[in-house]
Order: structure tokens, then sequence, then C-alpha cells
């Protein structure tokens, strides 16, 4: 049984099928697969799609607010295992995953900035202070 790579159309991540058992040189293929291997991304500042229209692969930067919530969440991951039931977090964890989770609200009447990289930048991120 041989296999070969495909891309999602809607995330471009890889997708191996195999080879058909009963057929040879037929492979089981998702609906929503393609053979065109997708141009280099940056998947922390872009997003790649399949463009139907274009029959091509098209790379959007992701909006700030997008990234801001995407790096907010990648801090509370990082965190989680503070909550796990037996465990008790204190209450400078609680308030600093408080924070994190209220980032985003604070940007209703205007969006974070991006640099000329594509960068988040006038962020003021929530500090975890040391206990001791």
């Amino acid at each position: 049984m041989s296999y070969k790579a495909y891309w999602n159309k809607n995330t471009a991540e890889t997708i191996v099928a195999s080879e058909s058992t009963w057929e040879e040189g037929k492979y089981r293929i998702p609906e929503d697969a393609i053979d065109v291997i997708p141009p280099l991304f940056n998947p922390r500042l872009e997003f790649c799609r399949w463009d139907y229209d274009g029959n091509k692969w098209e790379v959007t930067k992701l909006s700030a607010i997008v990234q801001l919530r995407e790096e907010r969440t990648r801090r509370l991951i990082k965190t989680d295992f503070w909550a796990l039931s037996d465990r008790k977090m204190s209450e400078n964890q609680i308030r600093y995953r408080q924070e994190l989770r209220d980032l985003p609200a604070k940007f209703t009447d205007s969006s974070p900035l991006l640099d000329e990289f594509g960068e988040l930048t006038n962020i003021n991120w929530p500090k975890l202070e040391q206990e001791g």
C-alpha cells in the first residue's frame, strides 16, 4: 500500500491518503482535499485556503484582533493545568487567567495595532507576579 500527500482546501493542513486495497493507483482522497501544494505561510499571522474562483491558494493576513485572541488562547492553554481538579489555583493565578480572558474586550472602540512585520504591538499583556 502506498500513500500520497494532499492538502485540506480550508486550512492547508496536510492530509495523507492511502491507496485503495481494491484498485491499484486509486487513493482515498477526502472531498475537501487537493493535490496542489500550498505556499509557505506563517499560521500565527496568516490564513491559507483554496480559492475556488481563482483555482489557486489564497493567503490572507489575520486581523489584529484575531491574532490577539489566538495569542491569548495560547497563553491560557499554557496555564490550563493550574485549574485541574487536583490543584488549587492561587489568587495571583486566578487574576492572571481572568485578565487574559478580559483582554479582547478592552479593544471594543479600537483595534490592536500591527507593526510593519504583522506582529501585535501596543498590547499590555497581563503579568504573572512571582509568588513567594
